[in-house]
């Protein structure tokens, strides 16, 4: 059911979340605490996930989406919604009883289609006061919802990502956030589709510390890149290595600890495999990042400090002469704007074929020119929350 063990290899399997009312959500004073750059066009954005979701059917990747396997849980296990609304509206910090009551009976009363689009574009103030006057809407203008949208869950990247036969479910740094992993853990525990693949074993939560999909990379059966990043704390990072190393053929992990940044918010914001010994790249990776490798020896995680450059690290490891292909080129103002535009982002369907955003015109010119065969998708909207196609993206399989 679970298998990365390379960012390159074909792709099998993969969840996407293709963006809903939660993007009607957004106000200009939320985009900061939601992390979006601006609002997204919804109809637009749906167009641009529509143009993803056929290119990744169109060479063979089963796509399967977040709302309909929930409806898929919800209408085979219809009972399971009060406990699901009971976990749900605490990690949605509503433990007033009145409150909690009257927001089941909302959420109990809906169509489980509706039911699944209303637990993810959140519940308005006016949905429990439909008849607030102009008073009351000037008392609630600073808190418009009781429980706030989900945005973020377009970025299926973070909140849960696959290591080897390994899935993680993370603990996202940002508290707004957090609703979106128990989404994915309802998904993996309770859908037919995971439920009969016998997971207990396979599944890994980060608890208290923080870790996001998007600083993890998969090189190889035995190698693995984690970002140490604004997002990805190191003791969430050393935790998880001794469950990777425990429950996979991994053996080697390099922690890579880059700038604090909100342009550099992962890993795969700035630097990305396309195929074998070829890798997209933003210049500030190679410039002054630590690098530490960690390492099982009786049972504990060792860690040691690597002084090497990510080049050199990465030649050694595959044994050979790698081409690290610039982000934007090497003009400073392009490669700028289209590593903030996510052209480092990219997401292999295979070995030298990717997924890329149109937008970063000399990243993929510079792409096509070293043979990688690169699928432009238009991203005008998508890109508004700054994320790319390897963000859009959470891969099952891969072989």
């Amino acid at each position: 059911m679970f298998e990365i063990y390379s960012e390159i290899n074909q792709l099998r399997s993969v969840i996407l979340h293709r963006p809903g009312i939660e993007i009607n959500n957004l106000t200009p004073a939320f985009l900061s605490e939601y992390l979006f750059e601006d609002i997204p066009f919804l109809s637009k954005a749906q167009e641009e996930h529509d143009e993803l979701r056929k290119v990744l059917e169109a060479n063979g990747v089963n796509v399967y989406l977040v709302t309909e396997l929930l409806v898929d849980i919800f209408n085979k296990k219809n009972e399971y919604r009060n406990d699901f609304l009971d976990k749900f509206l605490s990690l949605s910090n509503i433990f007033d009883f009145d409150y909690r009551s009257s927001l089941k009976d909302l959420f109990m009363s809906l169509p489980i289609q509706d039911f699944v689009e209303k637990v993810i574009s959140g519940v308005k103030i006016t949905d429990l006061h439909p008849k607030s006057n102009m008073i009351d809407s000037n008392f609630y203008s600073s808190q418009l919802f009781i429980i706030p949208p989900m945005p973020n869950l377009l970025y299926q990247r973070d909140p849960s990502f696959v290591i080897g036969g390994l899935l993680n479910l993370s603990t996202l740094s940002n508290s707004v956030r957090k609703r979106e992993t128990f989404i994915l853990e309802t998904i993996f525990t309770h859908h037919d589709l995971f439920e009969k693949a016998n997971l207990h074993n396979k599944i890994h939560k980060t608890n208290s510390f923080s870790i996001e999909g998007g600083d993890v990379q998969v090189l190889s059966q035995e190698v693995a890149l984690i970002g140490v990043s604004k997002r990805s704390k190191p003791l969430a990072i050393k935790l998880l290595a001794k469950k990777i190393f425990l429950e996979t053929t991994i053996k080697k992990i390099y922690a890579i600890e880059i700038p604090k940044d909100r342009a550099f918010m992962h890993l795969d914001t700035v630097f990305t495999q396309v195929d074998h010994f070829k890798f997209v790249y933003h210049s500030e990776i190679f410039k002054n990042v630590q690098i530490y490798k960690l390492e099982l020896i009786d049972k504990e995680v060792k860690i040691n400090y690597i002084s090497e450059t990510l080049e050199k690290l990465l030649n050694r490891i595959s044994k050979s002469i790698n081409q690290f292909i610039p982000c934007g080129g090497e003009d400073f103002i392009t490669r700028s704007r289209e590593q903030w535009n996510d052209g480092a982002n990219t997401f292999a369907i295979k070995p030298g074929k990717v997924i890329t955003y149109d937008r970063n015109i000399m990243t993929n010119e510079l792409l096509s020119h070293h043979g990688v065969e690169i699928i432009p998708i238009k991203a005008s909207e998508l890109s508004r929350g700054r994320g790319g196609p390897h963000c859009l993206t959470l891969p099952l399989k891969r072989y």
